[in-house]
């Protein structure tokens, strides 16, 4: 990561459900572990953007 970003892009994880904060908002005790553990400034914000699979779309309309 260059030094001085201000914003990291997360995707969204498929199932996130199963697991436990799998993508933290940010402010979270999760969010702030997740910046620790990866070197990212406590400063910087999460961008979080859903997950997509083009591929599960063509699946999906082929059975229709």
């Amino acid at each position: 990561m260059n030094s001085g970003e201000e914003e990291v892009e997360l995707k969204r994880l498929p199932y996130e459900f199963i697991g436990h904060d799998l993508t933290p908002p940010d402010g979270s005790v999760q969010g702030d572990r997740q910046k620790m553990h990866h070197n990212i400034s406590l400063d910087t914000r999460f961008n979080i953007v859903n997950y997509h699979d083009s591929s599960l779309d063509k699946l999906l309309e082929n059975e229709q």
